[in-house]
């Protein structure tokens, strides 16, 4: 599949499916003696939600050649998966529940990079808003990816294992059944699954800056009934289309966005001032890259609604993700919340 933003500015994409536990990518440093204490663990992890990307351009698929310069803003939300997880003596991994496959993969390359010999029984239970732009293939592998390390006996620092899952990231095939294809991932799900609040990444999948959401935010999330033509690079010309189009833009935007963010936003986050922080959310909807994805993914209904918030007063307003699910936070009154939630339930 081949990107294109000029004749001159296009690369290669490759979404071919494969079985789960290909290896792309694994650290370079040396991993920590696996201890296993105990043989079962059960944990919850929030979901990501995605106002921004730095730089669009960058992003790519999971490849040996990716270098993962993309970047991301996030915010973590109450919307929590849950994975289930026993050490086995045999050697089998055995997956049940949502994505299998997706938790098979994951415990496959842990297996595969910490020498474990034992198995792994696994069974997951994702929310209820999947592929809508609330990570809920990222929050399920980082569920199992970090259920799994704690079992082990920490093997992998935090960071180290937010790389190992961003660059094996996966998604199931829509093409060919019992296969997965390579996903999309910034390292963005992977720290929010660790740490919630706020999060900036950038190159590396490295986790720059975490605040915790301001005191007092009301976060309210929809999606509204607006018909999406992207289904995935894999099966949509209109992801392609796309894709394409945020390439050129991000040739001109991508500096800019990363300005916004280190001048405006970040120094918001610091100050826990939601106000600020959405003004340059704001502006990357309408004046930065987020409107490429907006407008030919889902025709450009949901800017409409995204506008209506802003004139309401709501502090920011996006969409989340490659969307359709849209995301509000406020700090208004409780009228104010009811009005987001009757926007997003009327729009057209």
């Amino acid at each position: 599949m081949k990107v294109r933003a000029t004749s001159y500015d296009y690369v290669e994409w490759n979404v071919q499916p494969f079985l789960p536990g290909k290896l792309f990518w694994q650290p370079d440093n040396n991993l920590k003696q696996i201890k296993s204490d105990k043989n079962y663990i059960k944990l919850q992890v929030p979901s990501r939600l995605d106002p921004v990307v730095l730089d669009y351009a960058k992003l790519h698929p999971t490849s040996e050649e990716n270098d993962y310069k993309a970047g991301a803003v996030g915010f973590g939300v109450g919307l929590y998966t849950l994975a289930e997880i026993t050490l086995t003596d045999n050697p089998d991994i055995e997956a049940k529940g949502d994505s299998p496959l997706v938790a098979k993969h994951i415990a496959s390359i842990m297996k595969q990079t910490t020498k474990y010999e034992g198995g792994f029984s696994i069974s997951c239970k994702s929310h209820n808003y999947k592929h809508m732009g609330f990570s809920s293939t990222g929050s399920l592998s980082s569920a199992v990816a970090n259920g799994i390390n704690i079992l082990l006996g920490n093997p992998y620092t935090d960071d180290s294992l937010v790389k190992l899952v961003a660059h094996n990231y996966a998604e199931d095939s829509e093409l060919k059944e019992g296969y997965l294809t390579p996903g999309i991932s910034t390292g963005s799900s992977g720290h929010i699954a660790q740490k919630g609040g706020i999060t900036v990444v950038s190159s590396d999948c490295e986790l720059i800056m975490r605040r915790p959401i301001p005191e007092g935010t009301k976060i309210v999330y929809g999606v509204p009934p607006i018909e999406s033509g992207g289904k995935g690079p894999e099966t949509s010309d209109v992801d392609v289309h796309s894709l394409s189009w945020i390439r050129h833009i991000d040739r001109f935007n991508a500096a800019k966005v990363c300005y916004w963010i280190l001048m405006d936003f970040m120094p918001a986050m610091n100050q826990g001032n939601l106000k600020n922080m959405g003004n340059v959310l704001y502006d990357t909807m309408f004046c930065g890259s987020k409107g490429a994805p907006l407008a030919p993914m889902h025709g450009g209904d949901l800017l409409g609604v995204i506008f209506e918030q802003r004139v309401l007063g709501v502090e920011t307003c996006f969409m989340s993700s490659a969307g359709p699910a849209l995301v509000a936070l406020t700090q208004d009154k409780e009228e104010v919340a009811e009005r987001i939630k009757f926007i997003f339930k009327i729009h057209p």
